[in-house]
């Protein structure tokens, strides 16, 4: 059981990463894989927000987590002071919204192109949403919610593009 809790908390993006995965036997996915998604998700939650806030890369981190039914909700916070360009970038709602396509994007590809993941999506219904604050301002910037349908999208756009997705 600790095993799996600290596989469960150790993959900072969403449930299970690639990098970890080849450590852990077929066995300990089959303990994972037979619960539903709703309780992937809120086991994961748990066992995350016993350490929040928790930093993700230099400017952000994820100060609060939820789980309602297969869905996580992460409130990410992140300080512009040091960084001009993106405070001068969060200064306008076109800034703000180009900020948050450009997340969507970036964590979209994490997701779906990890094996693992996208078959807990497609699998288990999980889905995430992560909602962006400046964490001096606590102002809004803006979020997005991630599922499979997303995945599907990214596949379709990939094999329109000649690119072919791993899965």
């Amino acid at each position: 059981m600790k095993k799996i809790l600290a596989y469960t908390f150790l993959s900072a993006t969403f449930l299970l990463s690639g990098v970890l995965e080849n450590s852990y036997t077929k066995e300990d996915f089959e303990k994972i894989d037979n619960r539903s998604g709703e309780e992937i998700a809120k086991n994961y939650i748990n066992e995350i927000s016993k350490n929040l806030p928790t930093k993700i890369d230099n400017l952000t981190e994820i100060t609060n987590a939820i789980s309602i039914n297969s869905k996580m909700y992460f409130r990410k916070e992140f300080d512009t002071k040091e960084n001009e360009k993106l405070k001068n970038m969060l200064l306008t709602e076109k800034g703000k919204k180009a900020y948050i396509e450009m997340q969507y994007e970036k964590r979209r590809k994490e997701l779906c192109e990890n094996t693992r993941e996208k078959e807990y999506m497609d699998k288990k219904n999980i889905g995430i949403q992560d909602d962006y604050y400046e964490s001096n301002t606590k102002e809004y910037i803006g979020s997005y919610s991630i599922d499979k349908s997303d995945c599907i999208k990214l596949e379709q756009e990939q094999k329109s593009k000649g690119k072919y997705s791993l899965y």
